[in-house]
């Protein structure tokens, strides 16, 4: 049991990172200039999906594994 949960764990644990990369673009999406980066200017308009990916992966971890909860 303990096999299939550190297996399982992995691939959750790398969506978070992901999620937090993507929560750290969209906040500093607005600093970016439009006219360089078009696409990188727009990741603003995500981070109300961000963080609520955020918060869910902060409910997974309280419950799952304490020790990833300030990730």
């Amino acid at each position: 049991m303990k096999q299939v949960l550190r297996i399982l764990l992995l691939p959750i644990l790398a969506l978070n990172l992901l999620v937090v990369v993507l929560l750290i673009v969209c906040a500093y999406s607005p600093l970016l200039p439009a006219a360089q980066f078009p696409l990188l200017s727009l990741g603003g308009l995500g981070f109300p999906f961000a963080l609520a990916a955020n918060l869910g992966f902060l409910i997974l971890w309280l419950f799952v594994y304490r020790r990833y909860v300030l990730l």
